[in-house]
């Protein structure tokens, strides 16, 4: 959650016209957030630190860089 949070910002939402509905909003994530780390951890914090993890690490447009990389759902 830490990279979610303070970094990566990777948050699953779904639609209200989706199989799944409306019941995952960002808001859900953000409040998340501000539940195990600090209030402070709002969209304002994120966007630039998302921001700059894609300048980093390349984004989408360079994702074959990191084909290494596995992320764990365990």
């Amino acid at each position: 959650m830490w990279l979610c949070c303070n970094e990566v910002g990777f948050m699953q939402t779904t639609r209200n016209d989706s199989i799944f509905g409306g019941n995952v909003p960002l808001d859900f994530y953000m409040q998340m957030c501000t539940d195990m780390f600090d209030p402070s951890v709002t969209l304002n914090y994120l966007t630039p630190r998302n921001q700059m993890a894609q300048a980093y690490y390349g984004g989408s447009d360079k994702y074959w860089v990191s084909l290494g990389t596995v992320f764990s759902l365990g």
